[in-house]
């Protein structure tokens, strides 16, 4: 079990955070620019996954480029994290 699992993304260049939730724990939106986010999930079992949706609104044209900092309080041997494609509005 992982426990204090902290997800910290900056927006990218051109690109304001408007919310961010997620079911298994909390997500705070920072308004000053540029724009971030943290969400805290209190524990996080072998295996498990969670989703954290994210509205945010894209102020240019062009490629954006999001990172995504995960940490855990609990040691790890493990370096493997599933990433997934942002969804795009249509």
């Amino acid at each position: 079990v992982a426990a204090n699992v902290k997800v910290a993304d900056a927006a990218p260049v051109d690109v304001t955070f408007v919310s961010a939730t997620t079911a298994a724990g909390t997500c705070t939106v920072k308004t000053t620019q540029p724009t971030a986010l943290d969400c805290t999930i209190s524990s996080l079992a072998a295996g498990a996954s969670v989703a954290i949706t994210i509205s945010a609104t894209v102020n240019a044209t062009g490629t954006k480029v999001n990172t995504v900092t995960v940490t855990t309080t609990t040691a790890t041997t493990s370096t493997t994290f599933a990433t997934r494609r942002p969804s795009r509005a249509t």
